[in-house]
């Protein structure tokens, strides 16, 4: 093996360094995905919102009532979205579980009253004749 002189570089694979710390980040992640989720959530919500309170800001809105807003305005669309989307997934559920299992939602809403269905979709998909 030839020695080094003080002047010659080291070539050296740094790439399974990577790839090991890469993995360990990641698992770390997985890990400690319920705790860090809100966290996540919340700097998105900041992220986001900061652009809009500065201009609510600019155009003389304080910034507490600029932020209030901004999360008033977050919170009315999630609620918007889920209240839209909750129905539709409900029923893509009780599609795929049917053609999956035989027996899908319905099966299940009728051995355990109607529950969340009676809430979220309409009786004529559960085979209800109503309430």
């Amino acid at each position: 093996m030839d020695k080094l002189s003080p002047g010659d570089e080291i070539l050296v694979k740094r790439w399974p360094v990577f790839l090991g710390v890469a993995a360990f980040l990641a698992l770390c992640f997985f890990a400690l995905k319920p705790i860090l989720t809100p966290f996540v959530a919340g700097a998105l919500v900041a992220y986001f919102g900061d652009p809009v309170v500065d201009i609510l800001e600019r155009r003389r809105i304080n910034r507490t009532v600029g932020v209030a807003i901004v999360f008033a305005v977050f919170t009315l669309l999630m609620t918007v979205l889920v209240l839209f989307t909750l129905p539709r997934v409900a029923v893509q559920i009780d599609a795929l579980s049917s053609h999956r299992f035989g027996g899908g939602y319905a099966g299940l809403a009728g051995q355990c009253g109607t529950g969340a269905s009676g809430r979220f979709l309409p009786d004529a998909r559960l085979g209800h004749s109503g309430r």
